[in-house]
């Protein structure tokens, strides 16, 4: 995903997101500005601009994009509904990125903010509608119970992940070094790409993303999501995806 003037995601994209690269030197962070976004009319940008990689239902594509609704993610992925419309500008549609104006992107990112709940329960219900999906299930009552409480739920493990070697973890920092860094940060902090590790880390135990074959599987089809330092989209070898992979997971403690 072309850099135009650094950032400011990750998430994020959808893409759903982990958000991609795409610079050729590391970027500073300005804080974006943008004109307020309608997240109706970024509902009929995503009919005919996002729904073919995203899906129609902004379910997302396995191994194409990520889904786009029902994630808690985006609210830490991006911190802003404006960080994730400079990411759209940028960045989206994959197929052309950097061709949607400032109020399209806007728009488009007032949509998928207010799809996932963060503009309120009625723009998320109009903007499902629209979708042709039903409204979400109202939050359980907090009324008292007369039934004892239920012991908290244990965190999800993390998942079970293949043997991986030093030299593949080796690899994996150097290609990190050279190509993710330029959007997700010299040290996972994130910055025109989400955080990868670390306190924001948009990869948690039991997130999709916390796989090995399935984080692999995303940076090989999407990653870097613009050419960056001699690597075009979706041009890693499979190893190469694996070895990134596999580093960022032990970054995050997720490789046993």
């Amino acid at each position: 995903m072309r850099l135009k003037r650094g950032w400011k995601l990750a998430l994020a994209g959808a893409g759903m997101v982990l958000a991609g690269c795409g610079a050729q030197a590391a970027p500073s962070y300005h804080p974006p500005s943008f004109p307020p976004g309608n997240p109706m009319a970024g509902a009929r940008l995503y009919a005919t601009t996002c729904s073919t990689c995203h899906g129609p239902t902004a379910q997302g594509v396995p191994g194409v994009a990520p889904a786009l609704r029902g994630r808690r993610a985006f609210g830490t992925l991006y911190t802003s509904e404006a960080q994730l419309a400079q990411f759209i500008e940028d960045y989206m549609p994959k197929n052309n990125p950097g061709s949607l104006s400032r109020q399209q992107a806007a728009d488009a990112a007032a949509f998928i903010w207010g799809l996932n709940g963060h503009l309120g329960a009625a723009t998320q219900s109009q903007l499902l509608a629209a979708l042709g999906q039903a409204p979400p299930a109202p939050a359980p009552s907090s009324a008292p119970s007369a039934a004892p409480p239920s012991a908290a739920p244990s965190p999800a493990p993390a998942p079970s992940q293949p043997a991986v070697t030093a030299a593949e973890i080796a690899a994996g920092q150097r290609l990190y070094a050279q190509v993710c860094s330029v959007c997700h940060g010299a040290q996972g902090q994130g910055g025109v790409g989400p955080s990868l590790w670390g306190p924001s880390s948009a990869i948690t135990a039991g997130s999709p993303f916390a796989n090995l074959s399935s984080l692999a599987n995303f940076i090989k089809t999407s990653m870097p999501a613009a050419p960056t330092n001699g690597y075009a989209p979706g041009s890693l070898s499979p190893a190469q995806a694996h070895d990134a992979a596999a580093y960022i997971l032990q970054q995050n403690h997720l490789l046993k």
